[in-house]
Order: C-alpha cells, then sequence, then structure tokens
C-alpha cells in the first residue's frame, strides 16, 4: 500500500482554446534525452537551462529509487545552441543536489536566489509524513560571493503530510507561485500564490481559484512574458489527453480564461514543464508522447506567432453639468466603435455613473445626452492594465442669453388669431417653464408677450398683455408661486428687426417679432448659486490681446523663432524628415501603447493639427532576436495600435499609414549571429513618423 502511494505520489509531482489556430510551432527532441525521465526546464540567464535527470548508478551506494526504479533525479545545466540543443551538460550544484529528488527550479533574474523542489529532506534529516511517505518540499537558497549555493531554506508553508513544489516567479518577482495538494484545495493538486515581502518573507499560501484549478491536476507552473502563467491539466474539457499545457494571462489578481496550447505541443499522453523566451520565442517542454527516447523527453520548440489573448477592461464615467459640476442622473450614454456603430446604452444612475466593458486597444466614443441640455461626445483609446475615466459634460440648454438678455429656452408659443387662450401645443412650452422653475426654486421671472407691427399699437400692445396674463396664470395654476412670476404685455415696443410700421417684410420676418419670453430678472442675485444658468462667454487670451494691445515685433525675431520651432519639431535623418519625438517603447514582446508613449503620440497629433496638409508614415522597427517572420508581424501590431491611437483622437485616417519593418532596417551592425548588448539592441528598436510631403511642413 504504502509503495502504490510513492508511484502516485511521484507521478504527481515529477511528470480561450487555440485549437482553431494554424500550427505555431516547430518541435524537436532534444539530443540529451535517454532512457530515462528527463524534463523540468528552467531558463538560467539568457544562454543556459536547468533541468532534471537522473544520475549515474552507484555501484557503492544505492542510489534507486524503488518507484520506477531508476536513478534518483539531480538537477544539470547546459548551454543552449543556437537550434535549441543543449550542450556542455554539468551538475549544478553539489550543494543543492542530494542523494534524494531536486527538481523544477525558479531563478531570480539576478540569478542570485534560486526555490526548488526536493525531497523533504533537510539538514541531513529525511523526515516522512504519517503513513510513513517522504514527500517533495519547496526550498529556497542564496548564492554568495564564492557562487556557491548556500543558505538553503524550507518555505513556511512547508508540511511532512502535503507536498509544495514547481515553483515560478512573476515577472515583477513580488509574487512566488507553485503547486500544492494542501488540504482545502480544489483538485487533486491546485496552483497557488505567495507574496514575496520586501524583507525576503513569503506571506500565506492563496490557492488560484476555480478559473485555474480543477478537480484534478494542475501543476508544472511557469510564468513567461508580462506575467502569462502556463501549466498543465488533465481537468479540462477541451484536453487532448493526459497532461495538457495551457495559458492564463495575469491582470492584477484576475485571470483570463485559460487556452490549451493545441497541438503539436499537446498530445494524448502527458505534455507539462513549458517555457518560453520572449525575445527570441524559443522554449522548452516535456511529454512522454510516442515516439520519445525516455519516459519522458525534452523537447525544444520555437513560436512562430504569440498567443494573443482575449482583453477586455472598463471603461467608467460620470455625466455632469459643464459650468456647476452638478451630477446629471438619468443621462442616456451611448458606447459607439470607431466607425460610429452603436455598442451599447445606459442611463446613468443615481450618482450620474456608468460603466461598459470594452476590448483592448481599440477606438470607441460616449455620446451623453438629456433633456434640456446639449450633448457631449468624447473619444478614448483603450490601454490594456490602466484604469479608464471618462467624463462627459453636459451644458445646460434650459437658458439662453438673447439680447443681453437671460431666458428660459422653449420653442415659440404659438396662440390663435385674436385670441390669449393657451393651446395644447403651447403647453408643452409652459410645462417646460414650470419645471426649471421647480428645479430652480430661487428664479423670479417675467413673462413677455411681443407682437409684430401689423395691427394698430393700441391692439398690440390690449393683445399682448393678454396673452402674457394667460401663460403667467398657467404658471401658477400648476404650482408656481405668485410671487415668483409677473407678466407684461410689450405689444410691438421691442421688435428684433427693422420690422416696423410702413416696412415691407416677409412673414417668417414678421413671425420673429410674435414671441413669449420668459426673463429672470434676478439673474444677477442667482448666477454664482447656479453657474450653469446662461454662464458667461469666455474669452480667449489671443482676443484679449487683440483687443487690448499692439504688439509690435522685429520680423526677424519672428523668423528666428519659426526656424527654432521647426528644428524642435522635425529632424533630418538620411534624407527622411522626420516628426522629432523621444524613442516610444513598448513592453516586451506587447504592442500596447504604455502611457510614456501616449506623450509622445500626443505630440505627434499637435504637430499634425498644426500642420493640416502633413501626411506620415507610422513605421515599426524591432531588433534582429527572433525570428524574421516574428519581427514583421510584431511591428505590424505596433505600427496598426499607434495609427489607432492617432486617428482615434480626430487625425484624418488619409493623412496615416503604418507599415512594420520588421529587422529589414537596423541602424547599427546587429544582426543575426552579432553579439551586441542590451542597450545597441534597443537602438532598432524603434518607431519613426516619417514625412511623406515636406513641402507641407513649411509655414
Amino acid at each position: 500500500m504504502m509503495f502504490k502511494k510513492i508511484i502516485i505520489l511521484l507521478i504527481l509531482f515529477f511528470t480561450g482554446t487555440i485549437y482553431s489556430q494554424e500550427v505555431n510551432y516547430t518541435i524537436k527532441n532534444l539530443k540529451i534525452n535517454n532512457e530515462y525521465s528527463n524534463f523540468g526546464t528552467t531558463f538560467y540567464g539568457e544562454n543556459k537551462v536547468v533541468y532534471a535527470s537522473p544520475r549515474k548508478k552507484s555501484f557503492i551506494i544505492r542510489n534507486v529509487w524503488k518507484g520506477n526504479n531508476q536513478p534518483f533525479l539531480d538537477l544539470f545545466v547546459g548551454d543552449m545552441a543556437e537550434d535549441g540543443e543543449l550542450m556542455n551538460v554539468t551538475n549544478f550544484s553539489n550543494n543543492i543536489n542530494t542523494r534524494y529528488h531536486e527538481a523544477d527550479v525558479a531563478f531570480t533574474k539576478d540569478k542570485k536566489t534560486v526555490y526548488f523542489s526536493r525531497n523533504n529532506y533537510f539538514n541531513k534529516k529525511y523526515t516522512v509524513d504519517t503513513t510513513g511517505v517522504n514527500l517533495i518540499q519547496l526550498y529556497r537558497a542564496k548564492i554568495n560571493g564564492n557562487g556557491e549555493w548556500t543558505n538553503i531554506e524550507p518555505m513556511p508553508f512547508n508540511n511532512d503530510n502535503y507536498q509544495t513544489g514547481h515553483p515560478t516567479l512573476s515577472a515583477d518577482e513580488k509574487t512566488l507561485y507553485f503547486i500544492s495538494d494542501m488540504p482545502g484545495g480544489i483538485g487533486k493538486t491546485d496552483v497557488y500564490k505567495a507574496e514575496i515581502n520586501e524583507n525576503g518573507t513569503i506571506g500565506e499560501a492563496i490557492n488560484l481559484g476555480a478559473k485555474i484549478n480543477t478537480p484534478e491536476r494542475e501543476m508544472f507552473a511557469s510564468i513567461s512574458g508580462n506575467d502569462e502563467l502556463y501549466f498543465s491539466s488533465d481537468g479540462r474539457d477541451d484536453g487532448l489527453g493526459g497532461l495538457d499545457v495551457y495559458v492564463s494571462k495575469i491582470t492584477g489578481n484576475d485571470f483570463s480564461e485559460p487556452k490549451n496550447l493545441g497541438k503539436p505541443i499537446n498530445s494524448d499522453r502527458d505534455d507539462f514543464s513549458f517555457i518560453l523566451n520572449y525575445e527570441s520565442r524559443r522554449g522548452y517542454f516535456s511529454s512522454n508522447r510516442n515516439g520519445g527516447k525516455g519516459d519522458d523527453d525534452i523537447y525544444t520548440f520555437e513560436q512562430e506567432i504569440p498567443i494573443v489573448f482575449e482583453c477586455t477592461q472598463i471603461v467608467n464615467g460620470t455625466v455632469t453639468e459643464l459650468n456647476s459640476g452638478r451630477l446629471l442622473p438619468g443621462s442616456l450614454v451611448v458606447l459607439q466603435d470607431e466607425n460610429g456603430n452603436e455598442l451599447g446604452r445606459e442611463i446613468a444612475d443615481k450618482n450620474a455613473e456608468f460603466s461598459f466593458k470594452v476590448n483592448c486597444n481599440e477606438a470607441f466614443n460616449l455620446i451623453g445626452t438629456k433633456e434640456y441640455y446639449s450633448s457631449d461626445s468624447e473619444e478614448f483609446f483603450s490601454t490594456e492594465g490602466k484604469d479608464l475615466f471618462v467624463p462627459l459634460q453636459l451644458i445646460s440648454e434650459e437658458f439662453i442669453v438673447e439680447r443681453g438678455k437671460c431666458l428660459i429656452k422653449i420653442n415659440p408659443i404659438y396662440f390663435d388669431f385674436d385670441k390669449s387662450y393657451i393651446r395644447p401645443d403651447a403647453e408643452i412650452e409652459l410645462n417646460k417653464v414650470v419645471d426649471v422653475m421647480k428645479k430652480y426654486p430661487d428664479l423670479i421671472i417675467e413673462g413677455g408677450s411681443h407682437t409684430d407691427s401689423r395691427g394698430t399699437f393700441k391692439y398690440n400692445e390690449s393683445l399682448s398683455s393678454r396673452r402674457a396674463k394667460s401663460t403667467v396664470q398657467y404658471i401658477i395654476e400648476h404650482g408656481i408661486n405668485a410671487n415668483r412670476i409677473s407678466a407684461k404685455g410689450y405689444g410691438e415696443r421691442q421688435l428684433v428687426n427693422g420690422c416696423a410700421d410702413g416696412v415691407r417684410c416677409s412673414e417668417k420676418e414678421h413671425q420673429f417679432n410674435r414671441r413669449t419670453e420668459f426673463v429672470i430678472v434676478n439673474y444677477e442675485e442667482i448666477k454664482h448659486k447656479y453657474p450653469e444658468i446662461c454662464p458667461p462667454t469666455a474669452v480667449s487670451t489671443q482676443q484679449q490681446i487683440e483687443e487690448d494691445f499692439d504688439i509690435i515685433v522685429d520680423p526677424k525675431i519672428i523668423k528666428e523663432r519659426e526656424i527654432e520651432a521647426y528644428n524642435n519639431q522635425f529632424e533630418k535623418r538620411d534624407d527622411k524628415l522626420l516628426i522629432r519625438i523621444n524613442p516610444i517603447y513598448f513592453d516586451l514582446n506587447s504592442s500596447y501603447l504604455r502611457d510614456d508613449a501616449l506623450k509622445e503620440l500626443y505630440s505627434v497629433i499637435k504637430i499634425m493639427e498644426k500642420y493640416p496638409k502633413l501626411i506620415i508614415e507610422c513605421g515599426s522597427h524591432t531588433d534582429s532576436r527572433a525570428s524574421k517572420k516574428y519581427n514583421d508581424w510584431l511591428s505590424d501590431r505596433r505600427a496598426k495600435r499607434t495609427i489607432e491611437y492617432i486617428i482615434s483622437k480626430g487625425i484624418s485616417s488619409d493623412r496615416i499609414s503604418g507599415k512594420g519593418y520588421g529587422e529589414r532596417v537596423l541602424t547599427n551592425n546587429c544582426s543575426d549571429g552579432v553579439k551586441c548588448k542590451d542597450y545597441e539592441h534597443q537602438q532598432n528598436r524603434r518607431t519613426e513618423f516619417v514625412i511623406l510631403n515636406p513641402e507641407a511642413a513649411k509655414n
């Protein structure tokens, strides 16, 4: 019984869907494989790989494990050849390797700390669980000044009665991910995480939850690139058989739905220990698939095209009145794509807030509307990992300034000929006045009625007075205090055009004079309390200068300043005229626009606005590392993302094109096979804005 449990435990610890995508990997079985079990690769710096393999049998001491009659596992290290083969293989460390199992390691980027799996053997003490079985545990070691691994310590969540192992580190090295069958999990083995504190202590173990873990086995976790979690599972419906490799994108505390990597990485047998170098697109995985050399073999692969993850994020916002900042609950907010197609609509809640779920790296438009307010629209570009808040500000249309007076804005009120009673169509407009006065209880208004110049002066006075009184009475009867409203008939005394007696005018011109107005008579008293009521029109600084000053500047100085501005905005390079900006950087293997990139693109947008005839090409370049096919693909994506953002900010698509050059236009000699430092490769990773019609850049 005990023997059976050992076998089961060692098998556990040492062993969106992508099926529709094209075959994306070329794989090869490594020459170092033999009849035994070789597996569990980890990158050790830029050009070395550490893996687990049985040591040679000894005839002096027994070092064969009863579980499979193979020698115990040790850690080995080899140099990576260009084709992925491992050369010059040596024992990794005599301090870490013991006479028992060691496998599955994770290194910090500075190669000064290692996490590794080992039998429960510490300080030369061999410990078993309550049933007499020695389990796998997770340890950490540090390197000393002599390059030796020392200070080996067990992880605080280790326990003699359950297993921990398969370590990997987050991209920022602040989180340790590992596998365990500790009590309280979801399946037979689950993926966990623990925070690595600044002082080096380890936080509590936290299960990653049901999005990652299943009732079966999740194991062999590894993190590559921008926190992409690879792991193996045999508990998912889309598996091909045995353990399959899956990937999930980590964003904060959330994980994307795991995707099966499909063939040829996965087979109908166990496939696991997947690692990937995101610059070279070279990686390794292990498998016991048919056609191998031993129990488990190590395979190397090249990834042609990276996996594209579905990315969504939430855009939040509020709707307020522009001048007062007052919240406007009940506003309608419509989400559109960059072509104006409606994607969704929401009514702002009681706090005037709204929320939409959108795809990352796309351009959108939000439109806010509310009765009696002007609409507002805001364009935005969604960026992965960046919180989006897009406020909408509407301007009150309940008021209007005409002829120097602040009025309640309504449509014309019509009366039947020679009548003063309120028609049904007039009631609609008067109800608006009632609503406004209830909304602003400090408002005092005058209802003034006007006629055109036709008819006698006396008749027009009388008719306008009766109409004014009728409208005011209607408003009072609908709940407005009579002290807040007065009526006045102006007859033909305040014509808005020149259509006085004896002047020939059209019917339309006479209609302008037949009007009913509701004037705010206490505007000066309430304008500070309600700044949205007839806000004063802002005058630009340029207008003030033009109105108040006469500036005389030496034409020579003007010309010098124009030349200086030109040189600050443009630069010549290799007979090409380019927009002068600071370098635009992308995260490794990413085409997402970072905040520092957006600042530079803002400068490009401003220059294109200043020179409206400018036509440019956005050219994206990579260094020579990774395959040519991959570099072409990545540079195309980066160029596309960049021009999408610029177009989303109002620049016509006719004025900008994008092109990915990959590694075809290097600025130095760092081509394939040439050893260069990272800063030299960085010089080739660039985005340029070439002006296709340089004459348009001249004032």
